[in-house]
């Protein structure tokens, strides 16, 4: 009985021992399934284009890997080549030296679609640019920060940031950016503090101006009207006199009358005397 009760505990512990392994192998097989869906990548959308837009897509990849997080690299590539799309796992089959891992993968996926002629032009026309005499500051840093996916820099936070306080249109944002020792944010914030303050500083210089242009108008025009009263209603008194009264036309009439009876007078014959 004893014998009988030992073989089923044996029998039992081996089952329940062959059942834990055979679902631990089963759990390590079963294939990942719920991915996400991302748009895959199309090398034949607009070549002349294709470089920006795979750097692009690869950053947005990688973000992808950060909210899965992935960090292994064989899995990593393993979700590059089912993401990417047919067209590129096309092209990627007939690339030499594709590596094993995952950055392996990217930068030969990279030396294809950006070619390193193409980023020696992107560079150099990354150090061109300056600031225009009418772009703002955030203008002029989206204009970078575009123009910098195609150099493939190391670190393109650092480039955007030194080229910014070499062709900066503002001499007080690049003493101080050479002065202190600031971030690319804080060259932003501090730049577009001193815009605000410009832009208030000529909104209240504009105001003054109006406003002193229309006194300067008001007192045009009262004193032109008070002129042209001057020249209709003659005024008596002397040339320093202050206040002065019109002439009553009466008056002037009787002037004129009299003016009139004194040049007949004057201009009447003389009688002739005879003398005999």
């Amino acid at each position: 009985m004893d014998t009988e009760g030992q073989d089923i505990n044996a029998e039992n512990a081996s089952s329940s021992t062959t059942s834990n392994a055979t679902n631990a192998t089963t759990t390590s097989q079963v294939p990942r399934s719920g991915l996400p869906p991302f748009p895959p990548f199309n090398p034949h959308q607009d070549t002349a284009t294709v470089g920006q837009r795979w750097t692009k897509w690869v950053r947005r990849f990688e973000n992808l890997l950060i909210s899965l997080r992935e960090f292994d690299s064989t899995v990593r590539r393993g979700l590059l080549l089912t993401y990417v799309g047919e067209s590129a796992n096309d092209i990627f089959d007939i690339l030499p030296d594709t590596g094993t891992t995952y950055q392996e993968a990217i930068d030969c996926f990279t030396q294809h679609f950006v070619p390193q002629g193409n980023t020696d032009m992107a560079i150099f026309d990354f150090r061109e640019l300056k600031q225009g005499s009418n772009e703002t500051l955030n203008e002029y840093y989206r204009r970078l920060k575009t123009k910098a996916v195609h150099c493939n820099f190391h670190s393109e936070e650092a480039e955007i940031k030194t080229q910014i306080i070499h062709k900066t249109r503002d001499s007080r944002l690049r003493k101080k950016a050479l002065r202190e020792t600031m971030t690319l944010k804080q060259i932003l914030d501090y730049g577009n503090t001193l815009e605000r303050t410009d832009e208030q500083s000529k909104r209240l210089d504009n105001a003054s101006k109006f406003q002193s242009e229309s006194n300067e108008t008001v007192n045009y025009n009262y004193n032109e009207k008070n002129s042209k009263q001057h020249r209709k209603f003659p005024t008596s008194g002397g040339s320093n006199s202050r206040y002065r009264r019109p002439r009553s036309l009466i008056r002037v009439f009787k002037e004129i009358n009299t003016r009139k009876k004194l040049q007949i007078a004057v201009e009447s014959p003389k009688p002739v005397v005879t003398v005999e």
